[in-house]
C-alpha cells in the first residue's frame, strides 16, 4: 500500500474517531485503527464493540489496495506535530511495517494484521429512516445531552430519546431531576415509533455536526441505529428498554410566567451559588414585583449571599427552591438570550424556554424543586 493525503485533514478525521476508542477493551485489535484503502477512498475505522465508526478521506493512491490496522498514539502524536502538508504513507503487508514521508522527515513504526477486527455491523428487518437538517440535530444535542442520567441502574435514561410522532420529533433526556426536551415540528413519521441513542454515540455525532450543513441520515432497526453525516458513518446499539412517559410530569397548567434575561439571571446564580451548602447546593428563588431574588447560605460555615435580578413580572410573590449545581447547568445549556420561566407553586417542577422560539422548534427544560 502507498498513498498520498493532506496531513490537516487526516488529523481531523483521526481526533474525532479517537474519541471512539476505549481504554477498557477487551479485544486488544480495538485499541487500534483500521486503515481500508480502495482506489482514491481511504476509509478509517475505529470501535469499542458497541460504537463503530468511520470516515472516508480521498487520497491518492500509489500503489494496491489493503488494510492495515495502526496504534493511535504514534500516529496521532507524529501528526500533531506536523503542519499541513502532503504525507506519503507507505506500508508492507507483509510484515505490517509502516513508514510516513513528509517534507523533511520520515517516520517508521509497526502496524498489526486486520483479520481479528469486529465486521461492521448491518441494520436487519425492519429499517426506519429519518433526516434531520445537522444545525437542527446539534442544537438538540446541545440541549439534551447535559441531562441525561448516568446511572446504572436505569440505562434507559442513560442516552437520548428519539420520540417521532405524527406530529414531531422529540429529542428528550432526563436524570428525574432535570427533563430536556427539543421538539422539532416539520420531522414527522406514520407511525409512532422511537428509540434511546447512548450518551457516547450522542456526544460523537454532536462533535462531527459542529462543521456541517446538509442533513444527517438516521436508519434503525430494533436494536442498532447507522447515523450517516457527509464523511462520517456511526453504527451503535440501542439503549433497550421503554422510555418513561415524559410529557406526563410537565405541567400544563402554569400560571407564573417570568420573563428574564438569561446570562444575567446565570451570572448571579453562579455568584451567589458559593455561599450554598456544598452537599445540598439549595437556592432560594423568591420573585416578586419584577424582581428575582436569589439566596444562599451554608450554616455550617457562617456564609451567605444575596442578589436581585431584574425580570417581568408583575404577579403574585412566591418563593421556591432548586438545586443552583442544576440550575447552572441547564441555563448554561440553552442559547436563548431571554427566557420565559413558568411556574405553579413551590412543590412542582419549574419550566424554563426560550422567549422567543426558533423556527420549527420547540425547546424545553423542567426542573424539580426543592423543600424549603
Amino acid at each position: 500500500m502507498k498513498f498520498v493525503v493532506s496531513s490537516s485533514t487526516l488529523v481531523e478525521h483521526l481526533q474525532v474517531l479517537s474519541r471512539v476508542i476505549s481504554n477498557k477493551n477487551t479485544l486488544p485489535i480495538m485499541n487500534y485503527f483500521l486503515f481500508s484503502l480502495e482506489g482514491s477512498k481511504l476509509t478509517i475505522t475505529a470501535s469499542d464493540q458497541e460504537i463503530t465508526m468511520l470516515s472516508t478521506i480521498e487520497v491518492e493512491n500509489k500503489g494496491n489496495d489493503g488494510r492495515i490496522a495502526i496504534l493511535p498514539k504514534y500516529l496521532l502524536d507524529i501528526l500533531h506535530e506536523l503542519g499541513d502538508q502532503p504525507l506519503v504513507f507507505e506500508i508492507d503487508e507483509s510484515n505490517y511495517s509502516i513508514v510516513i514521508k513528509s517534507a523533511k522527515g520520515k517516520y517508521s513504526f509497526i502496524g498489526h494484521e486486520t483479520e481479528e477486527y469486529p465486521a461492521f455491523r448491518q441494520l436487519e428487518g425492519d429499517v426506519s429512516s429519518i433526516s434531520i437538517p445537522c444545525p437542527l440535530l446539534l442544537e438538540g444535542l446541545s440541549q439534551t445531552l447535559f441531562a441525561v442520567a448516568n446511572d446504572d441502574l436505569r440505562p434507559i435514561m442513560t442516552g437520548v430519546c428519539f420520540d417521532i410522532t405524527t406530529d414531531s420529533l422529540n429529542l428528550v433526556s432526563t436524570d428525574a431531576h432535570t427533563l430536556s426536551r427539543f421538539k422539532l415540528n416539520d420531522i414527522k413519521s406514520e407511525t409512532n415509533i422511537n428509540f434511546v441513542l447512548p450518551q457516547k454515540a450522542a456526544s460523537l455525532i454532536k462533535n462531527v455536526l459542529s462543521k456541517e450543513t446538509g442533513d444527517a441520515s438516521m436508519k434503525f432497526d430494533d436494536k442498532s441505529i447507522f447515523c450517516e453525516i457527509s464523511d462520517y458513518i456511526l453504527v451503535c446499539r440501542q439503549i433497550e428498554g421503554t422510555y418513561p412517559k415524559y410529557n406526563s410530569v410537565i405541567p400544563q397548567d402554569n400560571p407564573i410566567k417570568v420573563i428574564v434575561d438569561r446570562l444575567s439571571l446565570l451570572s448571579a446564580i453562579r455568584r451567589v451559588s458559593v455561599c450554598t451548602n456544598q452537599g445540598s447546593s439549595l437556592m432560594r428563588v423568591s420573585i416578586s414585583n419584577g424582581n428575582i431574588y436569589l439566596s444562599g447560605q451554608d450554616i455550617d460555615f457562617s456564609v451567605s449571599g444575596e442578589e436581585n435580578v431584574s425580570c417581568q413580572y408583575d404577579g403574585e410573590a412566591i418563593e421556591i427552591g432548586f438545586k443552583a449545581i442544576l440550575l447552572i447547568d441547564m441555563l448554561s445549556n440553552m442559547s436563548a438570550s431571554d427566557i420565559v420561566i413558568e411556574l405553579s407553586d413551590k412543590t412542582r417542577p419549574g419550566i424554563f424556554s426560550p422567549l422567543n422560539q426558533a423556527e420549527g422548534t420547540e425547546a424545553l427544560m423542567l426542573l424539580m424543586p426543592m423543600m424549603i
